[in-house]
């Protein structure tokens, strides 16, 4: 569990030491030595007995909750993800109705002119638009008062660290739900036909690379000029894990060389440099949960544009004032104890501190000009 200076780091970099208790020094004062008493009791180090006794104080359940949160901030923020590497970050939605965002597609060129000549007057950008609304998720946990008074802090000790991983993988499951659909690269955004080439079959090796990058680069705009983007990301389903290591960190490649007339392999090209090891590598791990069809599963790869350049393939969204982290909200129907006695024992009917844990995000696929895919399905 976290120490109190991380705690205090867990919210300062969440947002939350703004306005109320935590400006309270005395409160703050109070948190630390919830903290370090939940820490001992935990590590064996503090008798048990006393934290039973700190249930008897009305204001525990308020800081058992703040450190609750600590602790699931601390594992949202420690869990394996990658749709930060590969989707654009929208930290500034400003409600839950569909947002709209609008893009221009440009690309002319300037023409020469002679003296005192006016150059000649662009068209107007054809304007686009991508849109999507963000929406809340959620799951709460529970302590009995019975649990807590006899110091079964197993679940205590569990439970925010699970939710904060469910928040954390919530979010990346949504992020790669825009990348792949049941069948493969998702068939909305990836595609082999006219006007829209970014849809490949071969299979992750040497040659299928060099194939995914020519298709990237064969892109080009509405108006037929150039993109002026190279990959920068590799995408993969964990079933090719290792090997796209073993190409991303190979010294040198070996390519076919292939007959023109026949297009058959006719030997090898051995190159000693790796054109391909600035690619940066993601292992999308909810890909074999979303995708049921056999091949696609293990054989699915993306070569995808720098998210941060250009108007990316993918966007995820969360609401302003929230940003990307989790929240933590304990249920407020407590018991009021009767006969001047000062003891926390929950909620009225259940004696038991409730918290939830609410994530508010949205996301959509944006241009598919950054994004080849391929499903592996040829050689």
């Amino acid at each position: 569990m976290k120490n109190f200076s991380a705690l205090m780091e867990s919210y300062n970099s969440a947002g939350l030491i703004k306005k109320g208790r935590m400006d309270d020094p005395g409160y703050r004062k109070a948190l630390a030595e919830a903290n370090n008493l939940i820490n001992g009791v935990i590590n064996g180090k503090i008798p048990s007995h006393l934290l039973s006794e700190a249930m008897g104080t009305s204001d525990f359940p308020i800081l058992l909750g703040d450190n609750l949160s600590s602790r699931l901030l601390g594992a949202y923020n420690e869990a394996p993800s990658t749709y930060q590497t590969w989707c654009y970050i929208n930290r500034n939605v400003r409600d839950f109705r569909t947002q709209y965002l609008k893009y221009l597609n440009t690309g002319n060129l300037l023409e020469k002119v002679k003296e005192g000549q006016k150059g000649p007057e662009i068209p107007v950008p054809e304007e686009g638009r991508y849109y999507y609304a963000v929406e809340t998720y959620e799951e709460s946990m529970k302590f009995s008062w019975e649990m807590l008074v006899n110091d079964d802090l197993n679940a205590f000790q569990s439970l925010p660290s699970t939710l904060g991983q469910d928040a954390k993988n919530t979010v990346e499951k949504f992020a790669t739900s825009l990348l792949v659909d049941a069948a493969g690269p998702h068939a909305s955004f990836f595609k082999s036909e006219s006007g829209q080439v970014n849809l490949i079959t071969n299979k992750l090796n040497a040659d299928g690379l060099r194939a995914g990058v020519k298709a990237f680069r064969a892109i080009r705009k509405p108006d037929g000029s150039p993109m002026n983007t190279t990959p920068a990301i590799l995408a993969v389903a964990p079933a090719l894990e290792e090997t796209a290591k073993d190409l991303l960190g190979a010294s040198n490649l070996m390519f076919a060389n292939l007959n023109t007339a026949n297009n058959k392999q006719v030997g090898f090209t051995l190159q000693n440099s790796n054109r391909f090891g600035g690619l940066q590598l993601c292992v999308l791990d909810w890909l074999p949960n979303i995708v049921t069809a056999d091949g696609p599963d293990d054989e699915s790869w993306f070569l995808l544009g720098d998210p941060n350049q250009g108007r990316g393939a993918f966007e995820i969204g969360f609401l302003r004032g929230i940003g990307d982290q989790p929240l933590v909200l304990k249920k407020k129907a407590d018991a009021e104890v009767m006969g001047g006695v000062e003891a926390a024992i929950g909620d009225f009917d259940s004696r038991s501190f409730e918290y939830k844990v609410t994530h508010v995000f949205g996301g959509c696929q944006k241009d598919w000009r950054f994004a080849v895919a391929s499903n592996g399905s040829g050689s």
